[in-house]
């Protein structure tokens, strides 16, 4: 590849969004505003284009009590159930997204669908975008450790919800979600694209029901073992005409994990279990990443 099209690779466009590199930092590590282990902490920390906080939920939600995070080496379970403060916790939002901004990232918000009323939630999710104007929201319907929330995707109610977003929502947003295990699934997706519903989602949250026998402790799987799936997901939904924006995530760790996830359609890449164990992942990724489309000739 030329140097022109290692960079329009490496700095791709999410909508009118130029993002510096193809690198995201997804939602669930970052999970408070402020604090020593807040926001402003991981954007002086990882060299992501984009940093997730979040998922937020409309009230305050405490988490889930107890053990909520387990390595289990080549992959995560965790069972932390969306601990945040709620609107509350968004009040220093504003100069963190300013300082972002200085350092050249992006900050996606994402905003958590429970089993609250639907009116009141798109009203209040209407308010924060407006009062805040993160650079993306992402909509997450699909926390896998929290009651109300999807686990896999229900056709039915999963395409009366895109409807009810695209309806009740203000603005453009990136739509979180389980793991697509049917093909009426992709479906959808692609005729709501097509239709103007929906123009980005983010694959993929953690896989639910997943059990560790020394802690006993139910939660989802994050980490290696996902990257299969999240790159099946992607290559299905361009085979059937999806051609809105892709956010993919799911035990990434490598550039040539990355640049495979791209081939097959991403937009861009996210990562959040490698980071656990590699904060410098980001730089190591986009070098590696560089060499490999430095010496090929294309997708």
């Amino acid at each position: 590849m030329n140097e022109d099209q290692i960079l329009k690779i490496m700095q791709p466009c999410f909508g009118n969004i130029q993002l510096e590199n193809p690198l995201v930092l997804g939602a669930g590590l970052i999970k408070t505003v402020d604090g020593a282990d807040g926001l402003e902490h991981w954007i002086n920390k990882v060299n992501a284009s984009m940093l997730t906080v979040g998922s937020f939920t409309m009230n305050p939600c405490a988490g889930n009590s107890g053990e909520v995070l387990v390595d289990c080496g080549a992959y995560h379970i965790n069972r932390m159930g969306l601990p945040n403060k709620g609107k509350l916790g968004l009040k220093d939002l504003k100069p963190l997204i300013e300082l972002a901004h200085q350092k050249g990232k992006k900050i996606c918000l994402s905003l958590a669908v429970r089993d609250e009323p639907k009116k009141e939630l798109f009203k209040l999710f209407n308010e924060i975008e407006k009062e805040y104007k993160p650079d993306v929201v992402e909509i997450n319907i699909s926390c896998p450790n929290v009651e109300g929330n999807m686990h896999m995707i229900e056709y039915a109610d999963f395409s009366k919800l895109l409807v009810d977003l695209a309806h009740n929502l203000n603005f453009d947003y990136t739509l979180k979600l389980p793991l697509i295990t049917t093909i009426d699934v992709v479906k959808a997706l692609a005729f709501a694209e097509k239709m103007q519903l929906l123009h980005c989602i983010s694959l993929i949250n953690t896989i639910p029901f997943c059990y560790d026998p020394k802690t006993k402790m139910f939660g989802g799987m994050s980490g290696s073992y996902l990257y299969p799936i999240v790159l099946g997901n992607v290559k299905l939904l361009r085979d059937y005409d999806y051609r809105g924006d892709i956010f993919a995530g799911g035990g990434v760790s490598t550039g040539k994990q990355a640049v495979e996830l791209l081939k097959a359609g991403a937009t861009a890449i996210s990562m959040v279990s490698s980071v656990l164990n590699d904060s410098k992942v980001f730089d190591r990724v986009q070098d590696e990443m560089i060499d490999i489309l430095e010496n090929t000739d294309g997708f």
